[in-house]
């Protein structure tokens, strides 16, 4: 498997002209991830790499609201994929072909905004992997807990962190996920009583409150902070 670093050579342009930001992976070591914040917009762009079991490795794009580009995405009938290419092959070039494709589809992207808040609004429960009502239902209320973080006076500081984890190609989300562990309670008692109901016992990791809220915060401090301040791979 290519490592992380030598798709973001690979996929320079992407990054430094198109600001995608590198996502380091946190479930998977056979997905590599970059995404970027769609203008004038609160969806993205996701690229999901991945090496499968009979070694081929894909490329895919997807379009949808915020999540941690993982496997994830597969089970949120809200995102979008469009499938790049796919190799069997050692081909040194695969991911430059693959970032000319991309390029030529980012000018439509925004045209598919619209579907991403429609499904968020009524799922169609249709998407590439198993998607039921609960884990829209639960993404729905996460998705309510988050916007709760947003809102609270530590929200500041929490982007911060982030933004300088971002800076120093950081791994670990710990020490965010400790701190929004902390405010939990704030957040708890700001949300929706069906929310809270569920979220109450989404306290403990891994699939925890905090964690997805951290790796929500991540997504969107990350890709803010780059379209204002791109980097160099």
């Amino acid at each position: 498997m290519l490592r992380s670093n030598s798709i973001a050579k690979a996929l320079y342009t992407l990054i430094s002209e198109y600001k995608f930001v590198p996502v380091y992976p946190l479930w998977s070591n056979k997905i590599t991830s970059l995404c970027r914040a769609i203008p004038n917009s609160k969806h993205y762009c996701y690229i999901l790499i991945t090496k499968n079991k009979d070694d081929s490795l894909t490329t895919d794009l997807w379009i949808g609201p915020i999540n941690y580009p993982d496997s994830s995405l597969d089970s949120n009938c809200s995102a979008f994929k469009i499938p790049i290419g796919i190799t069997y092959d050692e081909d040194p070039d695969f991911l430059s072909k693959c970032q000319q494709r991309i390029i030529k589809l980012l000018p439509h992207t925004a045209s598919l905004v619209n579907a991403v808040q429609e499904e968020l609004l009524s799922p169609s429960l249709v998407a590439t992997s198993q998607t039921t009502v609960g884990r829209m239902v639960a993404y729905n209320h996460f998705l309510e807990a988050y916007e709760q973080l947003k809102q609270h006076q530590a929200f500041p500081q929490i982007q911060n962190e982030l933004i300088n984890l971002y800076k120093k190609s950081g791994k670990s989300l710990s020490k965010t996920i400790k701190n929004i562990n902390n405010i939990a309670p704030d957040i708890l008692n700001n949300i929706s009583q069906p929310a809270f109901n569920f979220l109450k016992d989404y306290l403990t990791p891994p699939f925890d409150l905090s964690s997805i809220l951290a790796e929500f915060a991540f997504i969107e401090a990350s890709t803010r902070h780059a379209a204002q301040h791109p980097i160099n791979v």
